[in-house]
């Protein structure tokens, strides 16, 4: 433990490595801050709490935004959007699996996906600005891993809400079919 403490010691008065530490502790950040943002927008297209609403007699307010996401998505949808059906239906079948079922979710994450690509490295060279010590090289491999984590973060997320889905889904199986004996 003492020679952990020793370490983190010499990496807080060294002056580059602590520069760089907190390049990548902000770029975590906006990275987990984006990814926050992409699962709350998800969240919005969640089709059972779109139901729910509509049982209630509730307005649909979600349509307004998912308008807004395919108009904003619409001028770029052509070079952004996967061009292979087969490519684009594994994804929309992923899609359905998470539990976004709704026509525009497939724009919806493309469009978060492709924010993504393009704000993290901006973070990153916008992060850049309070390292001035740090080479030019340095900071464009950064950005573009950072794009490339970008690139990557919403498939995982997507691969992540799959697997969830599934397993509680397989876990209330049993005892759906239960009730179903019962009455």
């Amino acid at each position: 433990m003492e020679a952990f403490l020793d370490d983190f010691a010499a990496i807080l008065t060294d002056e580059s490595t602590l520069r760089q530490l907190i390049v990548w502790l902000s770029a975590g950040a906006s990275v987990v801050l984006v990814l926050g943002a992409a699962v709350i927008t998800m969240n919005v297209f969640d089709p059972v709490r779109r139901r729910v609403g509509n049982l209630g007699g509730e307005k649909p307010e979600n349509r307004r935004l998912m308008l807004k996401v395919a108009t904003a998505m619409g001028p770029v949808a052509a070079f952004v959007l996967p061009q292979k059906e087969l490519e684009r239906h594994k994804i929309v079948m992923q899609l359905s699996r998470a539990g976004f079922r709704s026509p525009a979710a497939l724009q919806a994450f493309y469009f978060i996906k492709t924010l993504l690509i393009i704000l993290a490295p901006l973070a990153v060279l916008i992060g850049s600005n309070w390292m001035p010590q740090m080479e030019t090289g340095k900071v464009l491999t950064y950005a573009m891993f950072a794009s490339g984590v970008g690139m990557l973060a919403p498939n995982i997320v997507l691969h992540r809400l799959v697997d969830k889905r599934s397993r509680a889904l397989s876990n209330g199986f049993p005892d759906a079919l239960d009730l179903l004996v019962v009455c």
